[in-house]
């Protein structure tokens, strides 16, 4: 069936008010744009972006059109977006980031809109296409001599090669990203970087590096009051100490975990961290335990319809665990 007259007066209007921004995008992907992001499309008013909430209503806050705005705040609707989980417009805002920063002569915004749209291709496995991303954002960095700039794109390279899982080239660049953030003093982006270096250890299945690094992130997290990767870094112990069998240390930290996740209202995590603590009971032989932390998860989750798979997530928990012990 071809695509009704109406709409394609649309898709031209989208076209010819963001060429830059819909160059490499077919009809389909945007009719998907204009589906996705509910765009207000009426004569002489600016489109404007309607984020999400939980269960399908809206922000009462519109995102401008980035045609109107600048370069950096483009850069901060984007990463607003992402954070949302709304790559598609977030992708759109880098885009035009990019685009003014070339407008504006500011290689600082041209690099951080290569690096974060690396990060959305790399969120949606175009690893290629995000390592290319990631070569001009370097490029640009070194040319400004951005260095933690350059810092965080490395971390970011560790990111897409532990996605390929290759893990000796991962840690190659998470050492190199480490080693900018401990030379900068940047604790936030220190704890961030041994978590990321925790999990590579893990896959590889050395607990002990693993957990090093871990609590390496933990220290600085505590220290920088990030509650949500403080959180993080209990689970991922939690998850440690049970590879190891040692389930009462294990449930030591999932249920603080569990308490900052409480504390913080964060839904996911809440439900995360029972998933985390019914695993434990199955591996205990606690049967009706494990079914009562289920069940509190799959409660949770049932409310949180902005995140598809997450219940799929959690039941394949006790099978990646076991799949884990069988591959050691």
């Amino acid at each position: 069936m071809g695509i009704p007259p109406e709409v394609q007066k649309e898709i031209l209007k989208v076209r010819q008010d963001n060429p830059h921004l819909t160059a490499n995008l077919s009809d389909d992907e945007i009719i998907l744009l204009l589906q996705q992001s509910d765009l207000t499309m009426e004569h002489g008013i600016p489109m404007t972006f309607h984020v999400r909430r939980p269960g399908g209503s809206q922000r009462e806050a519109l995102y401008p059109d980035p045609n109107s705005i600048s370069a950096q705040e483009c850069g901060a609707y984007g990463e607003q977006l992402l954070v949302a989980g709304n790559w598609f417009d977030a992708e759109r805002y880098f885009f035009a980031q990019l685009e003014k920063g070339r407008q504006e002569s500011d290689l600082n915004q041209q690099a951080m809109a290569y690096s974060m749209l690396g990060n959305i291709y790399c969120f949606r496995g175009n690893l290629n296409q995000a390592l290319e991303l990631y070569h001009h954002a370097m490029v640009l960095a070194k040319q400004i001599n951005n260095i933690p700039l350059g810092g965080m794109i490395c971390n970011d390279i560790g990111e897409l090669y532990r996605r390929q899982g290759d893990y000796p080239q991962a840690i190659k660049f998470y050492n190199r990203s480490l080693d900018v953030a401990l030379r900068t003093g940047n604790e936030n982006s220190l704890a961030a970087i041994y978590g990321n270096i925790g999990i590579v250890y893990k896959n590889q299945g050395d607990f002990e590096q693993a957990r090093q690094a871990y609590e390496s992130s933990l220290e600085y997290s505590l220290r920088q009051g990030n509650e949500r990767l403080t959180a993080n870094q209990y689970g991922n112990l939690g998850v440690i100490y049970e590879l190891e069998e040692d389930f009462t240390k294990a449930i030591e930290m999932h249920r603080k975990d569990l308490d900052i996740c409480i504390r913080s209202g964060n839904q996911g995590g809440i439900a995360n961290a029972y998933g985390n603590l019914g695993v434990i009971q199955m591996e205990l032989s606690n049967f009706s335990e494990a079914r009562d932390y289920f069940n509190k998860a799959l409660e949770i989750m049932q409310q949180m319809s902005n995140e598809p798979g997450i219940a799929a997530r959690l039941f394949s928990l006790p099978v990646r665990r076991a799949t884990s012990r069988l591959l050691l």
